[in-house]
């Protein structure tokens, strides 16, 4: 059988992005088998588009102009404020003392100094992927989806960043499964092999 990740790809009418940092941070956890792979042939064949924080800036200027650092650095401290923690006040500081009409490149440059010093572990994949909805939710409004986990409250964490912007956790693929009509005996094997 094909991997749950393959049949999720084929729901029909949604197409699936991506912040690279999640690629970062499987990076870190040596999976097996390692998702890697499979995940740059989606990124390669176009299945999954890919965004990094300077394509999301770039986007962002297209709707905003040179308001779109502003408006990032806000994206980014609801994301991060959703976890209830200190870590935007512990380490974008340097992003915080930037001055009101900060160029794109001076933002992006003390952003990725930012990002460089928070330790692993730290949701950064989820962090950068939130920021990501927010900008997807501007671009199609009442449509964006988030796959998430129900690990640390992710579902909570996506109505706290915008009620606005649904979610999908991995449980509730099979329920989406059964009603598009898979047969409960394969979507059962796939259960199992999860849990």
């Amino acid at each position: 059988k094909k991997p749950l990740a393959d049949v999720v790809m084929g729901f029909e009418g949604y197409e699936f992005y991506c912040h690279e940092k999640i690629l970062d941070e499987l990076k870190t956890h040596g999976f097996d088998p390692d998702p890697i792979p499979w995940l740059e042939d989606k990124f390669y064949s176009g299945k999954i588009i890919r965004y990094s924080d300077k394509s999301i800036l770039d986007e962002l200027e297209q709707m905003f102009g040179p308001g779109a650092p502003a408006m990032y650095f806000d994206m980014l401290k609801r994301s991060c404020d959703a976890f209830k923690g200190s870590l935007f006040s512990a380490y974008y500081q340097q992003l915080i003392a930037l001055p009101d009409q900060v160029g794109k490149d001076e933002f992006l440059s003390a952003l990725a100094d930012c990002d460089s010093k928070i330790p692993s572990r730290n949701s950064m994949g989820e962090n950068k992927s939130f920021v990501l909805a927010q900008l997807l939710q501007l671009k199609y409004p009442g449509k964006v989806v988030v796959l998430c986990s129900d690990d640390s409250g992710a579902r909570q964490r996506v109505g706290y960043i915008d009620g606005k912007i649904k979610c999908l956790s991995v449980l509730s693929i099979f329920q989406k499964l059964m009603q598009d009509g898979f047969d409960r005996e394969t979507a059962r094997q796939y259960y199992d092999s999860l849990c």
